[in-house]
């Protein structure tokens, strides 16, 4: 039997296209699909295809960055091994760039039948309570922007709105100091925003830190020492066109345990996914999850 969890939003027909293309490659007795309309429905469904081992041969995440989250955290909720196939149909679909996934729907199917598995980190966040995140974690500048931006705009214009949205509050944008520890040793350096890397990838085709990978159990921290609005508008260009962080202004560490807080309020996002704000602890789980390619 297949588990398949469906976002409601994926796709044009609201996940009826994908549920029936499953049903018709594997077989329609091999599917139980659901649609949940919540995170917390979500996490349930796959938690609870994840308690008993041996009912399911994998569970298929249907979505966006965002649904795949929620069915890791069941299964980390679960404590077992049910392997995940991610079938990308959100807005940006990081996971599927990071693994060079198909985003074509029967290509990635006749790939799914493959059962070719990588184990992967999670990394994870307590601001009290633990979060789980697979690509990255945002602190500041780029966690605002996706707090703020309005999940119809995101429907309307796709990955454009989180640029539209940072074009919007670029100016005045004024964060405050966050203080950090890495691995217990406290950081030396002034920074303002940060990007807690799993992957390389970030928000796309795009590299945050390059060399960082999703299987070496660390965290790529990447350290914005500035405030202006202006800089984190060269950030973007620097990124999208393939020249990556400015070394003068941005630091970046490796370690398996963080510590952050900030005198101020410092937002915090977790693939894509408004998570609260500071202070938090953050770390890395060594391939927890197994990802089917």
């Amino acid at each position: 039997m297949i588990k398949l969890i469906v976002n409601p939003k994926a796709g044009s027909s609201g996940g009826k296209n994908i549920i029936a293309a499953f049903r018709s490659f594997f077989g329609s007795a091999l599917i139980e699909a659901c649609v949940p309309e919540s995170r917390e429905a979500t996490l349930t469904e796959a938690r609870e295809a994840a308690s008993f081992p041996g009912r399911y041969e994998f569970l298929a995440s249907a979505g966006g960055d965002g649904t795949l989250n929620n069915c890791i955290e069941g299964v980390l909720q679960a404590g077992t091994r049910l392997p995940i196939a991610f079938v990308p149909a959100g807005t940006v679909n990081v996971m599927a760039v990071e693994l060079g996934l198909s985003k074509n729907l029967e290509e990635r199917l006749r790939a799914i039948k493959a059962m070719k598995i990588k184990s992967i980190d999670i990394g994870f966040i307590e601001n009290p309570e633990r979060k789980y995140f697979s690509l990255m974690c945002g602190l500041g500048f780029d966690a605002g922007i996706v707090r703020d931006v309005s999940h119809s705009l995101k429907r309307k214009i796709g990955p454009l709105a989180y640029l539209k949205k940072g074009l919007d509050e670029i100016t005045g944008f004024s964060p405050p100091l966050i203080e950090a520890e890495f691995d217990g040793a406290p950081c030396r350096e002034k920074f303002y925003s940060a990007i807690l890397c799993n992957s390389s990838h970030y928000g796309g085709p795009f590299h945050a830190v390059k060399n960082a990978s999703i299987d070496d159990g660390r965290l790529d921290i990447l350290l914005m020492k500035y405030r202006s609005g202006l800089r984190y508008l060269k950030l973007g260009f620097d990124v999208t066109t393939g020249r990556g962080p400015d070394k003068n202004t941005h630091t970046v560490v490796r370690a398996e345990k963080a510590f952050f807080k900030s005198a101020g309020e410092v937002p915090c996002h977790i693939d894509s996914e408004y998570a609260g704000s500071l202070p938090l602890k953050a770390g890395v789980l060594k391939k927890a999850i197994d990802m089917v390619l």
